[in-house]
């Protein structure tokens, strides 16, 4: 059996008009267009700013666009990430006060792509050109700030013309090594390739772009996102505010990751990666990144360990909201996201000039030995609160929107610039306005766990999870829509991106042993099709695990 997933993958997605990028080896090419990422109004300017050196130039006009967020539940208060991956060397070297290097990005259009074989098939294809610098600065005035990464730590990104992603899977490589590949589904091809231009590669090398080595990019510590026409790889973030870090029997606390972040930027079609930015050494960033026309924003914080019984654990503080300029080369603070208290505060959505915090508040101060320990973290739970708030990230001002006790088995999404929560016990889905705190129903059923959301659609299924359909809620009308379709297996469907039009999805997967997953497949259907029970699959040609 599929292990049954609590929630839907949440993506971060970017609407592209302009820039070529997949073209065939020797002669034809692919053309992605960008589009833009909406940005915040105004400077966000804030204390804190350095430079640092740059030795070529970063390719920063325009931007890309994300607006995935994340689900929260009702589950534990802790996201317990992995830790302690070693991380690969770092070119130049950390500036303190919270400045890094640039080492610069130079971008090139028109640039090729190989076929997951590495033969010279064409794949070619003109898409429409556009300026991603108009756009950006229209989407600036129009949205606001925007997510660009996955709030689910998840090494994957999208566009509208294809799907990024890093495989979990390490694959020995010919230096003895090991190493993940980046994959590349092209919608229109429906086609899954190595991210790589070179001709005859086997991709089991450094020398291939699509290769990422495991020493340089550790598992479950790099991000994707696409910003500004190129493609961004973030190694080093952490979406936890505790992490493991020692060994068994031992009360030695172990820093996580002795390297500092790197940012890395590549072509759209995955060549020229080079290393763009290298954080202050001591710092550590957290998975999410936001995007404006201004620059990326990214969130950082600095490790405090403590030890206790025979287990050591790493908690983080002075955690900050940053302003990385590419141009320049400066990190500023934009506002602190400390708040005197010992709530852990997640990313759970934004807009504008403002992000929506979650968090779980369990009435008092609790030590990482409470929280780790299952018997008492159910007390613990069952009698704390999920509450969300809205940070204005240009004042620093701050406001609580809802508080929902634990104890009342609910799940609590951000779309857009509205909080829905959904109750188990009533069925209602309630719409709350962040800024005001006004609260309207706008459905009531029973399948009103809220999963995933796109566009104006929250998709829900039911508390118990033992419906494998979907039921998609129109945030504009209330209107319900369920959706007969389930995965050729007969379990629920795993959305894993939105273009304007379609849905990528994964519908099958082929398993070894129990929990042993040889390929998941994928597939894309038009959001009307899938809306409407209609099972008019355009499968992806697979060549990876899919994951």
């Amino acid at each position: 059996m599929k292990k049954e997933k609590c929630n839907v993958l949440s993506f971060g997605k970017v609407r592209l008009s302009g820039s070529k990028i997949l073209g065939a080896i020797a002669a034809a090419s692919l053309a992605l267009s960008l589009c833009a990422c909406s940005g915040i109004g105004g400077d966000g300017s804030g204390v804190g700013e350095g430079g640092g050196t740059i030795d070529g130039t970063a390719a920063t006009d325009g931007a890309g666009a994300g607006d995935g967020t994340g689900t929260i539940d009702g589950a534990a208060a802790t996201d317990r990430t992995r830790a302690g991956d070693g991380t690969g060397t770092a070119d130049g070297t950390a500036a303190i006060n919270g400045t890094g290097t640039i080492d610069g990005a130079a971008a090139s259009d028109g640039t090729r792509a190989g076929d997951g074989t590495g033969t010279a098939e064409a794949l070619g294809r003109e898409r429409e050109s556009g300026s991603a610098g108009e756009a950006s600065a229209a989407a600036v005035q129009a949205g606001g700030i925007q997510l660009l990464t996955d709030l689910t730590a998840n090494a994957a990104c999208s566009t509208e013309e294809g799907y990024y992603y890093l495989t979990e899977e390490a694959i020995k490589l010919r230096d003895g090594g090991w190493g993940s590949r980046l994959m590349y589904m092209d919608y229109a091809s429906a086609r899954e390739i190595f991210l790589c231009s070179t001709a005859g590669c086997s991709h089991d090398s450094v020398d291939c772009p699509a290769v990422f080595p495991r020493d340089e990019f550790p598992a479950y510590s790099t991000q994707l996102f696409v910003w500004g026409g190129g493609l961004y790889i973030l190694r080093g973030g952490y979406n936890s505010d505790e992490v493991t870090v020692s060994y068994f029997g031992s009360n030695e606390a172990v820093e996580p990751e002795s390297r500092p972040a790197v940012l890395y930027r590549a072509n759209l079609d995955g060549t020229e990666r080079r290393k763009v930015y290298t954080f202050e050494a001591g710092l550590k960033l957290e998975g999410v990144v936001f995007g404006d026309d201004s620059g990326i924003y990214v969130i950082t914080k600095k490790l405090a360990a403590d030890a206790g019984g025979d287990t050591g654990f790493s908690d983080f503080t002075g955690k900050r909201l940053m302003r990385l300029n590419l141009k320049d080369g400066k990190l500023a603070e934009v506002c602190s996201l400390d708040f005197g208290d010992s709530v852990s505060r997640k990313i759970i959505g934004c807009y504008g000039d403002k992000l929506l915090l979650g968090s779980i508040d369990f009435g008092r101060e609790v030590t990482s030995e409470e929280l780790w320990d299952d018997d008492i973290h159910k007390e613990l739970f069952d009698n704390s609160w999920e509450v969300c708030e809205l940070l204005n990230i240009k004042t620093g001002k701050r406001k609580e929107v809802c508080r929902i006790p634990n104890r009342e088995r609910h799940s609590l999404k951000v779309l857009g610039n509205r909080v829905y929560v959904s109750y188990a016990g009533t069925g209602e889905i309630k719409s709350i306005v962040p800024e005001t705190g006004e609260e309207k129903t706008i459905a009531r059923f029973p399948q009103s766990q809220i999963m995933e959301g796109f566009g104006n659609l929250l998709c829900c299924r039911d508390f118990g999870l033992a419906d494998y359909t979907w039921y998609f809620v129109n945030t504009d009308t209330g209107e319900i829509s369920h959706s007969t379709l389930v995965s050729l297996s007969g379990e629920s469907l795993e959305f894993k991106a939105v273009t304007g039009k379609d849905v990528l999805v994964i519908n099958d997967y082929d398993a070894g042993d129990m929990y042993d997953f040889i390929q998941y497949h994928y597939a894309l259907i038009s959001l009307e099709d899938l809306m409407a029970g209609r099972p008019n699959w355009r499968r992806i040609e697979m060549i990876g695990s899919g994951q």
